[in-house]
């Protein structure tokens, strides 16, 4: 070896010093200290409205009127037919109902699924599936609120309660169909009186009833709109119901995409929608 490359090679790490590393500097509250608080829940507060634009952008991200982010952000809940937490809006909820007199006897109260979440009484879960509630492993006999066995107060037995699963199946969805029949109906008189041209806008919902469609559900970008929104369809054709598919295609359609809906002002159906047709799945 030449005398020049025994110099290069004793000199080479003389010439490159290395590089001091520096952590670079976090101004988000979500990811400074994050080993002292991962895993608690912390409640951040903003006395500062440009404080918030700085920690989570100018962009609101809309999640007020997101169908998707509302029903993940509804509280957590048990289904007590697999034990496991999830989003209240993604479940069935089941109360105890009073049996009219004479009606089944011996049976005092009846276990009935709700359309809607309601925060009064004691109640369970379960999870929103026709095809699960038809099974052999769906028993109703776990459905039953805890209150009944733990507490002091009730004082019913087993035997008083009637369990028929048809409430949970069939009956169940044709209660939400009328329901939803109901809703569509009423939206009828209040866009006649309106009568207010329609913009479609990010996380619009679009309610069809389109036969040639195979999805139930779809997340579009509607790119031959000029601010290219994107939105939700909810197509309520496995229904086969004449009258709805007549009512959203022709009375309802304000729009050449079907009948536009704002979740904030008619949260009510969409959710209804939204619940029948992961029933039905």
């Amino acid at each position: 070896m030449t005398k020049d490359w025994k110099q290069f090679l004793v000199s080479r790490g003389r010439k490159f010093t290395k590089k001091k590393l520096e952590a670079p500097k976090v101004q988000s509250p979500l990811l400074t200290n994050f080993h002292q608080w991962a895993g608690k829940k912390r409640l951040f507060e903003f006395n500062d409205p440009d404080e918030v634009s700085k920690v989570l952008g100018n962009d609101s991200w809309g999640v007020s009127k997101n169908l998707f982010a509302n029903i993940l952000a509804s509280p957590m809940r048990t289904d007590m037919s697999k034990r496991i937490k999830l989003p209240r809006e993604l479940l069935i909820q089941i109360k105890l109902e009073p049996i009219k007199n004479g009606t089944n006897e011996g049976k005092l109260v009846a276990l009935r699924p709700q359309l809607e979440i309601s925060k009064s009484g004691n109640n369970s879960y379960i999870c929103n599936s026709l095809r699960f509630l038809q099974g052999k492993r769906a028993s109703l006999g776990q459905l039953v609120p805890n209150s009944v066995h733990s507490s002091n107060t009730y004082t019913l037995n087993m035997n008083e309660i009637l369990m028929d699963k048809r409430l949970f199946t069939e009956k169940h969805k044709q209660d939400l169909s009328e329901c939803i029949t109901t809703l569509l109906e009423s939206l009828c008189e209040r866009t006649d009186k309106e009568n207010v041209p329609v913009t479609v806008e990010d996380w619009d919902v679009i309610l069809t009833y389109d036969e040639k469609s195979n999805n139930d559900i779809e997340l579009v970008k509607l790119k031959h709109l000029p601010s290219v929104p994107t939105v939700i369809i909810l197509n309520l054709k496995l229904l086969d119901n004449d009258s709805i598919g007549r009512l959203i295609n022709d009375r309802l359609r304000n729009h050449d995409i079907g009948v536009v809906l704002k979740f904030l002002k008619d949260e009510r159906l969409i959710k209804l929608v939204y619940s029948l047709l992961n029933f039905s799945r």
